[in-house]
């Protein structure tokens, strides 16, 4: 079992729901869901952010990069968050690297795919998104809006 299938069924038993209703809350299919649970496969960066909002746990810890639950709601604001996109952006420009640079850095074979972040057009896989904020010494939660350093 991985750590965020541990950890997204310790919050579903916690808050004493079934994978059912839990999937029906998150707006997936319950075979889906169970894929998570079992470590068939890892949600997507928008599925996490649902999760983490809806249960106020951070994205840091629904992963396993800290075991504190903290809560998000004093750091989140819906309405004003940072998008992921423009967050990573400003991090790479601070960082003084290229696109390109990043892309390979992160493990990606082509740039295209990066850039593709960058312009909110597509979200990366956890271990991508991991590894970019590995690279920029940011937490998950910092990456995308949850909180300011």
């Amino acid at each position: 079992m991985s750590k965020v299938s541990e950890r997204i069924f310790r919050i579903r038993k916690e808050n004493n729901l079934s994978q059912a209703k839990m999937s029906e809350m998150l707006g997936i299919g319950r075979s889906t869901y169970k894929n998570y649970e079992v470590a068939q496969s890892d949600p997507s960066l928008s599925l996490l952010i649902k999760i983490a909002v809806s249960f106020d746990v951070s994205i840091d810890y629904i992963v396993g990069r800290c075991d504190e639950k903290k809560s998000i709601r004093q750091f989140y604001d819906i309405e004003n968050k940072t998008s992921f996109s423009a967050r990573i952006r400003e991090l790479r420009i601070k960082a003084d690297m290229t696109q390109t640079e990043v892309a390979t850095t992160v493990g990606l074979t082509q740039r295209a795919t990066y850039v593709c972040y960058e312009r909110a057009e597509k979200e990366p896989s956890l271990p991508r998104l991991i590894a970019l904020a590995d690279l920029f010494g940011v937490s998950l939660d910092y990456l995308v809006g949850f909180e300011e350093k």
